[in-house]
């Protein structure tokens, strides 16, 4: 959903593959921060679609003679606790006697950019190298024999540097693709993962975000800088004098129990009562496991759902509660929508369901002959109404919803309730998308690669 954008936008246009432009109802679902210069396109980019942006990006920035006595904005960030004591003092001691701002930045970015290497973590690396930028992986960072990191980790480190000292950096993260020398900067390039890099800007007063980029560019770690375990020397010890005793001396007999002994096994018992134990635990175990993990998974769903904070909320767990279940109990996964749409699916097919096999209770029985657009009208009143819900509406959307739930297991054989035991409507939904994904990949009659279908 996130439209990357280089600076602050001042127009954007969105075209699909056929070129057209974004309907009313995308319009509206497009946001953009004047702040930050961040856009998001709720209902998200498709493939084929085109991004047209003018934007105005900040002009460069002075070099470092004119910003030697520019003193750094006062910017209000967020604030930055616990910081490693190793980060701190190799802060002061990069920044060695320089007075300014800009001075003392730049010794940090030089002599991070050229006494540390390069790494991402691949096994082609000389050296491992640990993800993460956390306090614990910045400790890391200075306290080995040789600084070792990606740029997103050297990025935090000089930022976590310049904040001790006072200093309002960020970090920025974007992408920043591989130009050749001379080439036409209008000619278009294809970004991946690959270009995503991370760096430092420092606000400057009257000047903007000045970037720092510590990044070192060398990859290969000197053997000498990484040095292995030495094995350390074990002490010479005295070899004991020759005996003159003759070797059948030192021999001592041995009396060898030749006996019989019983066959005794786990906890004292034979052992083919450990056999036939496991035999018959085994098997059991393999069946009642999986159902007891989903029935744990389930309970835990139910109950976070129904102990949600504001009754809205508690509402619409309810309602997705009922979902669940019903696609668990095999129903059949309702197609995406509105709750009403959802409920009229859902209507349909309980009504193909053969009558109660059991008689249910008296709430049961007048629920198997309800339908659930009531139920979905009252959910999205207390969801979308301009009133506060109360618990207690909330609480008889949850009743409801697990009467409808009891009526229907009444309503189905003995063997489809049993299997219900064994499925999570998360994971079979999982595989249902996965499924689809799989089917539209497949090439239809017409399109390039196609065949008959």
């Amino acid at each position: 959903m996130w439209i990357p954008t280089p600076g602050y936008t001042q127009a954007l246009t969105v075209t699909g593959p056929g070129g057209a432009g974004l309907g009313d109802a995308a319009r509206q679902s497009l946001r953009y921060n004047a702040a930050t210069g961040g856009t998001v396109l709720l209902g998200g980019l498709a493939r084929g679609d085109a991004v047209r942006i003018t934007a105005q990006t900040q002009r460069a920035a002075p070099d470092d003679d004119q910003l030697r006595s520019v003193p750094t904005a006062n910017v209000q960030l967020g604030p930055v606790t616990d910081i490693p004591d190793v980060v701190a003092a190799k802060a002061t001691e990069f920044a060695a006697s320089a007075k300014s701002a800009i001075g003392q930045l730049r010794n940090i970015e030089q002599t991070l950019h050229t006494k540390g290497y390069l790494s991402h973590g691949t096994s082609s690396d000389t050296v491992a190298s640990l993800a993460g930028h956390g306090a614990d992986r910045m400790e890391q960072l200075f306290s080995g024999n040789v600084m070792v990191g990606d740029d997103e980790q050297y990025a935090s480190a000089m930022a976590l540097m310049a904040r001790s000292l006072h200093y309002p950096a960020r970090v920025v993260f974007g992408f920043a693709p591989k130009v050749p020398d001379g080439a036409d900067p209008a000619t278009p390039r294809k970004i991946t993962g690959h270009d995503v890099s991370a760096w430092v800007e420092v606000a400057f007063q009257g000047v903007g975000w000045v970037p720092f980029y510590p990044t070192p560019t060398q990859t290969d770690v000197p053997q000498a800088l990484n040095p292995k375990p030495q094995t350390e020397p074990q002490p010479q010890v005295r070899q004991p004098p020759r005996s003159n005793s003759d070797e059948n001396d030192l021999v001592t007999n041995v009396k060898i129990d030749d006996g019989d002994k019983k066959d005794v096994s786990l906890f004292g018992l034979p052992g083919w009562v450990v056999a036939a134990g496991l035999g018959v635990l085994i098997p059991l175990a393999i069946v009642l496991l999986p159902a007891l993990v989903v029935a744990l998974f389930k309970a835990r769903r139910m109950r976070r759902r129904r102990a949600a904070a504001r009754a809205p909320d508690a509402a619409a767990g309810a309602w997705s509660e009922l979902v669940d279940r019903l696609d668990e109990l095999g129903i059949g996964p309702p197609p995406p929508g509105t709750r009403a749409r959802v409920a009229g699916a859902l209507d349909a097919r309980l009504r193909e369901l053969p009558a109660a096999g059991r008689a249910p209770d008296a709430v049961g029985t007048a629920t198997a002959t309800a339908t659930l657009e009531p139920l979905a009208r009252r959910t999205d009143e207390l969801v979308f109404a301009a009133r506060p819900a109360t618990a207690a509406e909330a609480d008889a959307v949850w009743a409801e919803a697990l009467a409808v739930i009891q009526s229907t297991e009444h309503r189905l054989s003995r063997g489809r309730r049993v299997l219900r035991r064994y499925r999570l409507s998360s994971l079979t939904g999982w595989a249902r998308r996965m499924a689809a994904r799989g089917l539209a990949a497949v090439p239809r009659t017409g399109e390039p690669g196609g065949g008959a279908r």
